[in-house]
């Protein structure tokens, strides 16, 4: 009688062919397959398929896939492909399907627990609950020079950059250009075809060179033009800023299409990310509530990447964090990262306050005061009012925001200011299962702006800036922890749907701020980098720079 037994599914075989450890013969699993299994039931019939490694690294032990059957409800918890994700994506439900298959859900569980709760008097509502939202129109955004500025008005949280100048272009003097994997007829059309497209974009006269790069101090910037997943971009994107000192730009092309017919808006976006990095500014707000533009305000945007694949427990944590320049844009931020031991999922004590042998403190917040400072060193502008932006902790964690990351915020700035600022503390999570959907007909997604209050202790309220047209909206949980600058509620919510807009690459919304998208950038980034070593310092002539967007 076969027993069905459990094993963990080590590696799938490309054929039936393993060389064995003992006499460096080929054994061929097919054959011997058939003749050890002329017992079981059903028989082997497939002959081609590959063996799966049920047994130990020292121990491999090959069975016939046939024999097979996968444990259902399984979490997969390794990283997904970019085919996978995809595939995701396109199989998503619409809102009326999500809907329904929660309500289906809550039908057939709450029916068997409700005949148990009913005996102590208790009973579970199997449908959801109403709630009263309302939406926030979008902001005013501002583009061209601050003289003769243009406005708009976003429409489903989009806009179209085209006939629009930005708002402070940066003029380029000299361009080298690599060439990777790109003839060199494609770099020329791709340019031209910039031009036509994009006439309003300043970056400076095209000066392209084809004879190879050459990294020298008066290089600005390079723009290299590979196929999409080289094996050069990473060591590319690394060796730039942190070697050479220069500031780079990867455009992506598939190799059997030409540049000539590239998206409208990826070159829109890429150029945008040009612009941002060597400096410049792509938009403004128009209406900033008054309190952070009357008293001068640092924003932070505070976040913490952990390695997302199991089994990579020697990966250190990434504690991010970028502070806004130039008071009153709140558009440029500086950032300031620290490697931490890959179980802290919160900023430790030492990553933001951390006093050297000499008494000088070596913590993120320093670096980002002084620059702070830097950028306004003409008006000499002393923040008197600190907003943060802390993403991905949990309701149990709130405690240890205030009692433990503030207090070490608070150590760091006394050091430099007295008295201390003012500080709002705001958390975002997006790791939670509330949905909304709109009423009336067919369920549908919230528009854009929507906002819904929850909590009355800590003033929480979920956000959904964004329009959704593929899948179910999952909106944005922000709580307030402290709010000393005495920000009223109405104009916080007004305030964090703002600069949902203010992401300086993108022409839509993004469903959380922009400082904590920055930050959460920098980490992502910052962990491409620790795959061949150990975290490296920028080169100090880019290291003021938005390289993370």
């Amino acid at each position: 009688m076969l027993i069905p037994r459990r094993f963990q599914a080590n590696e799938i075989l490309k054929d039936r062919k393993v060389k064995t450890d003992w006499d460096d013969e080929v054994l061929k699993i097919k054959e011997l397959s058939k003749e050890t299994c002329k017992q079981l039931s059903p028989p082997i019939t497939l002959a081609d398929i590959p063996c799966v490694d049920v047994g130990g690294p020292n121990k491999p032990n090959y069975v016939p896939i046939e024999l097979c059957s996968l444990i259902p409800l399984q979490k997969y918890t390794r990283s997904t492909s970019a085919s996978q994700r995809s595939s995701l994506a396109a199989q998503s439900r619409s809102p009326a399907e999500s809907m329904k298959a929660l309500t289906d859900f809550l039908k057939d569980y709450f029916c068997k627990a409700n005949s148990s709760l009913s005996a102590i008097g208790m009973s579970i509502e199997n449908h959801p609950i109403s709630v009263r939202g309302h939406v926030l129109p979008p902001p005013e955004l501002k583009f061209g020079p601050r003289k003769k500025p243009s406005m708009d008005r976003p429409t489903n949280g989009q806009w179209n950059y085209d006939g629009k100048r930005m708002a402070m272009p940066v003029h380029i003097n000299e361009e080298e250009h690599s060439k990777s994997l790109s003839p060199e007829e494609r770099v020329e059309n791709m340019f031209q075809q910039i031009k036509k497209e994009k006439p309003n974009f300043d970056l400076g006269t095209l000066k392209m060179k084809y004879e190879g790069l050459q990294l020298r101090l008066r290089v600005e910037f390079v723009l290299c033009i590979m196929e999409k997943n080289s094996d050069i971009y990473g060591p590319w994107m690394k060796k730039c800023p942190t070697e050479a000192g220069v500031i780079s730009q990867c455009i992506s092309v598939d190799s059997e299409t030409s540049p000539t017919t590239m998206d409208n808006q990826y070159l829109t976006d890429n150029i945008l990310e040009i612009n941002i990095k060597l400096g410049g500014i792509n938009f403004w707000l128009s209406n900033v509530p008054c309190i952070i533009t009357k008293i001068p305000t640092l924003i932070l945007g505070m976040s913490i990447g952990v390695s997302p694949r199991p089994g990579h427990s020697n990966i250190p944590s990434i504690a991010s964090v970028v502070g806004s320049s130039y008071w009153p844009c709140f558009s440029t931020y500086g950032a300031s990262v620290r490697t931490q031991s890959s179980t802290d999922k919160m900023f430790t004590y030492d990553s933001l306050y951390s006093p050297s042998a000499e008494g000088e403190d070596e913590g993120i917040i320093r670096e980002l005061l002084r620059e702070f400072f830097d950028s306004n060193r003409q008006e000499f502008v002393i923040p008197g009012q600190i907003l943060i932006f802390r993403n991905g902790v949990s309701e149990s964690q709130f405690s240890q925001v205030l009692e433990i990351e503030l207090e070490a915020i608070k150590k760091a700035i006394r050091q430099l200011l007295a008295p201390l600022p003012k500080f709002t503390v705001i958390v975002a999570q997006r790791s939670h299962r509330s949905k909304l959907f709109k009423v009336g007909g067919v369920p549908g997604n919230v528009p854009p702006g929507t906002v819904v209050d929850v909590h009355s202790k800590f003033q929480s309220f979920y956000m959904c800036p964004i329009i959704v047209i593929q899948g179910t909206s999952v909106p944005t949980l922000y709580s307030i922890l402290k709010n000393d600058i005495s920000i009223s509620f109405e104009d916080l919510q007004n305030l964090v749907h703002s600069f949902s807009y203010v992401y300086q690459t993108k022409t839509a919304s993004i469903p959380i701020v922009a400082p904590i998208q920055y930050a959460r950038c920098v980490a992502s980034q910052m962990r491409q980098f620790l795959k061949s070593g150990k975290l490296p310092r920028l080169h100090p002539s880019v290291a003021n720079e938005m390289l993370f967007c």
